[in-house]
């Protein structure tokens, strides 16, 4: 991810807020939310 333009206004990390610093990302997508209304015990890894 490449910056364009300072963030900041909305954050406080260094790494996040230099303008023209290319920035490594990793980006998780669960496919297990459920629908509207749901109940997040069924999901829930701690037990």
């Amino acid at each position: 991810m490449l910056g364009t333009e300072s963030l900041k206004k909305y954050i406080t990390a260094k790494v996040l807020t230099e303008v023209g610093e290319q920035t490594p990302m990793f980006t998780s997508i669960s496919a297990l939310a459920g629908g509207l209304g749901s109940a997040d015990l069924p999901r829930d890894a701690s037990f």
